[in-house]
């Protein structure tokens, strides 16, 4: 294949160039967006309800996890880098969400 200037062959070689660089991140931002982007997310049977900081690699974390129709379950976790415990599981009344605290 010969590229031309005069026929605009350098042209569209270009357009091609910058038009996939630019489609790869937003390809990647709309798969982050839909259901297939992950496992788990804000819509899915996890959700994080706030976090507090306790070291080097250490945190409290609260969750509200959902199994199908029955109502959620709040649980707070321990986790480090090498492992998540269970620390408590927090009764919640009916209608009533933990409110993340700063």
């Amino acid at each position: 294949m010969e590229m031309n200037a005069g026929t605009g062959g350098w042209a569209g070689l270009l357009f091609w160039f910058f038009a996939i660089v630019v489609l790869i991140p937003v390809s990647l931002w709309v798969l982050k967006r839909s259901r297939f982007g992950g496992a788990i997310g804000a819509h899915g049977p996890v959700k994080v309800l706030s976090q507090t900081p306790l070291g080097t690699g250490q945190r409290l974390v609260i969750v509200e996890v959902r199994q199908g129709q029955a109502a959620p379950q709040t649980l707070m976790l321990g986790v480090t880098p090498h492992q998540v415990n269970l620390v408590a599981v927090l009764p919640q009344a009916p209608g009533q969400q933990l409110q993340e605290t700063v």
